[in-house]
């Protein structure tokens, strides 16, 4: 079984639950690795940054943490074709 971990931000609570997605935002999660860039593929990536986005602003919901990711490069390897 593999290990998944989430950071949400919370306000009092101990354990509040992710907050709801405001009205006109889009909920997005970024693929990274470092929690700094968008520098990670869907299929391998250590970690999501999940945030709500409108035109006005952006704020963080939670970031999820992965043990096991795969090792794919972003190519195939029998066919050398790009993903």
């Amino acid at each position: 079984m593999n290990a998944v971990r989430r950071l949400s931000l919370v306000s009092s609570e101990v354990f509040a639950p992710m907050p709801e997605r405001r009205k006109g935002a889009l909920r997005v999660a970024i693929a990274t690795q470092d929690m700094q860039d968008l520098n990670a593929h869907f299929g391998s990536a250590r970690r999501f940054a999940v945030y709500d986005v409108t035109r006005e602003e952006w704020n963080l919901v939670e970031a999820v943490a992965f043990d096991d990711v795969s090792d794919e490069s972003g190519e195939h390897r029998a066919e050398r074709d790009d993903r």
